[in-house]
């Protein structure tokens, strides 16, 4: 973490939470100053994942949404919300149904509640077909959260 004690007129830069750079002390190609300076844009090293502005723990959401399913199949994904490079970001949790059946409208609310009081992100809530749900990449373990940006 960088910090501005002792230093008059300096801007505090703070990157935690495992969010990693790289940081020299030589002197700047572009303006010549001799300080610290990051030399690399920051990327997190951790398991957060930031949705819609927000960190969010995935553990968290995963463990918010088996409170609710319990053993029924589901997938949290988050991906972005339309197309082009400044496109929100949603987070959409798919849960499965039997064939032809769908998703009670109190029982999709009920899951988009547990999960805004887990993580304070509003989900969309759709029930699909239990195959959609199968990832053969992930072997015989499904995974519960994946980020599709």
């Amino acid at each position: 973490m960088l910090t501005h004690l002792r230093r008059r007129g300096t801007l505090l830069l703070r990157y935690a939470l495992g969010d990693v750079s790289s940081r020299t002390r030589e002197r700047c190609p572009h303006c010549g100053a001799w300080t610290d300076r990051l030399t690399k844009m920051p990327r997190r090293v951790d398991a957060l994942v930031k949705i819609k502005g927000t960190l969010v723990n995935p553990d968290v959401l995963v463990q918010a949404l088996e409170g609710v399913l319990g053993a029924q199949a589901f997938r949290a994904v988050v991906l972005k919300d339309g197309t082009g490079p400044i496109a929100p970001d949603a987070l959409e949790v798919r849960v499965a149904q039997p064939q032809g059946a769908t998703l009670a409208p109190e029982h999709a609310e009920a899951i988009a509640r547990a999960v805004h009081a887990a993580v304070s992100i509003m989900p969309r809530v759709v029930g699909v077909p239990a195959e959609a749900l199968a990832d053969p990449s992930a072997g015989w373990k499904s995974r519960k959260f994946v980020d599709a940006r």
